[in-house]
């Protein structure tokens, strides 16, 4: 009886436990560790593995959205429905196969990328749009080993500056120090699609790692997403490499994690050919000596990066095309940078940046 009558007094005097707000598609389903900017452009965090939203203060609103293969969502205030984000088709161009000597795969496409480096006194804000490449080899080719990470061909960036004062100043050049667009990675091996999904009997497919999801596929129409989180077997989520230790770039990585968009799927398993868009995300906390040199603090700084990378062109190469484009590739000024027609602009925030840069 004494329980019955303090569930009672609970039910009318304690407030109701608040809704979990989620982001799904449009069956429903949770997007798992989508994106989530603020209102200054800044990356404010990301979404839980079932698509739980987190906790933001209301200065941070209205929040956007984005996840890889939908279209950008923007939650004005805080509230308590779920937020449902509306897939958006990105065709992959054309690839054309001339024979068996072209079996090096070349991928040419538009990259974005937000930063955000925080102290206690300072922050920097970075938006760049970038022109980069993959080169891919299926097989040993003498004189070239390829590479995964994104090759810069041409940039174009836009910084903000603000201090402790509420100052702020803007610039279009941007030390490399900056970016860590190398840690951004494309898949090399060809990885198996589980049966489940290829059938059809399910949308969603999880695999766990040892402390948390590992990958999550889902599948849309013809389409299908791969998110990785690669921090899932570390334990409380934090990886910090001895080896940036040993060179005094002591970081902790407490997010590194990518999502992949397939599509012209043949078969069993997918590669790099078949990715069409992609997106990584950073957060992590830097304290070694270098990184504090670097940055111009002596203090750790938050560092917060989300890339977005969308596929403009894919070819097979010979040895020979290939090895000419890794020595000699075109010179920035020849190539235009510009997103694929279809593709989202940025948050309003962001096109305020560019504008004030573009102004200079």
């Amino acid at each position: 009886m004494r329980h019955f009558f303090l569930s009672v007094i609970a039910a009318a005097f304690l407030p109701a436990m608040a809704h979990a707000v989620k982001v799904t598609d449009p069956t429903g389903d949770p997007l798992a560790r989508a994106s989530v900017f603020a209102a200054n452009g800044s990356i404010a965090g990301v979404c839980g593995d079932d698509g739980s939203i987190p906790d933001f203060p209301a200065s941070l609103y209205p929040l956007t959205i984005r996840y890889v293969g939908f279209e950008p969502a923007v939650i004005s205030t805080p509230s308590t429905t779920d937020v449902t984000m509306r897939p958006v088709s990105y065709d992959l161009p054309e690839l054309v196969i001339d024979n068996k000597s072209r079996n090096v795969l070349h991928l040419i496409g538009y990259m974005r990328e937000y930063s955000t480096m925080a102290t206690t006194r300072d922050t920097s804000l970075l938006y760049s749009e970038k022109v980069v490449d993959f080169m891919i080899p299926r097989e040993k080719v003498k004189k070239l080993k390829g590479w995964t990470s994104p090759r810069v061909l041409a940039r174009r960036d836009y910084a903000l500056f603000t201090n402790s004062e509420g100052l702020d100043s803007v610039s279009n050049e941007i030390d490399d120090s900056f970016t860590w667009s190398q840690l951004v990675n494309i898949v090399r091996e060809r990885i198996a699609v589980p049966d489940s999904l290829l059938d059809g009997s399910v949308r969603a497919v999880t695999v766990p790692g040892k402390y948390s999801p590992q990958m999550q596929w889902r599948r849309v129409g013809d389409d299908y997403t791969l998110d990785i989180d690669m921090l899932a077997d570390k334990k409380d989520h934090v990886w910090s490499p001895n080896f940036l230790k040993f060179f005094g770039l002591t970081t902790d990585f407490a997010e590194l994690g990518t999502t992949y968009l397939f599509n012209d799927i043949s078969g069993d398993g997918i590669s790099a050919e078949n990715v069409s868009r992609s997106t990584f995300g950073i957060k992590a906390l830097c304290r070694g000596k270098m990184l504090k040199w670097a940055s111009g603090t002596k203090e750790p700084f938050k560092l917060d990066s989300y890339y977005e990378f969308y596929v403009t062109e894919r070819q097979y190469l010979t040895p020979e095309e290939a090895r000419e484009w890794q020595d000699n590739p075109p010179r920035p000024s020849s190539l235009e940078i510009r997103a694929p027609e279809g593709v989202m602009p940025p948050d309003a925030a962001t096109m305020r940046l560019v504008e004030r840069v573009e102004a200079l």
